[in-house]
């Protein structure tokens, strides 16, 4: 398998390193339910990019966890935290909650607000307009980054279609 390039990664981290959804702390809103770990059965978590257990493994405070779901040919990595973590040691799909990074089936980059994150984030309720330009546009530049390489892309590609898959879920059509 090859390996992500770590600098395009930090890199990519970098873009949204103090950006956030709102002016302020949005875990205040929802009492930090992103951050939640699950248990044995259901694990849950923020699924982590290429490289980035490398980058988080001598980090305290971070539980790594295989979801009970693939991407490609391998159960997808989780990592959640007791609600608190060091902004700058914050996976990436924490820094980018609740937003998605996604490419659809003809390779288009697209930021979409994460299919999952309207089960625990009420954010989700205002839609793309209701996050920060800021942020959005730091996100989007983290997107950009990312993709230019290919390990990172073909993860991209892989979750986008993970996040097809659990939109036709329907249980998730029937939630609110």
């Amino acid at each position: 398998m090859t390996k992500p390039d770590l600098e395009t990664l930090k890199q990519a981290r970098q873009l949204v390193q103090a950006v956030t959804p709102l002016q302020g702390d949005c875990g205040l809103v929802c009492g930090g339910r992103c951050c939640q770990p699950g248990g044995e059965d259901a694990p849950l978590g923020m699924v982590l990019f290429p490289g980035e257990e490398q980058l988080l493994s001598a980090c305290p405070g971070y539980e790594f966890s295989q979801a009970n779901w693939r991407l490609g040919d391998a159960p997808a990595t989780l990592v959640a935290c007791a609600g608190h973590c060091r902004r700058e040691t914050r996976p990436l799909a924490c820094r980018i909650f609740p937003l998605a990074i996604y490419l659809d089936e003809a390779m288009h980059l697209k930021l979409i607000l994460d299919p999952a994150a309207r089960f625990v984030c009420p954010l989700c309720a205002s839609g793309l307009g209701g996050l920060q330009t800021a942020f959005r546009q730091a996100v989007a530049a983290c997107a950009k980054r990312l993709v230019q390489d290919p390990v990172q892309r073909d993860f991209i590609y892989a979750l986008s279609r993970r996040m097809d898959q659990l939109r036709q879920d329907p249980f998730y059509r029937l939630a609110p």
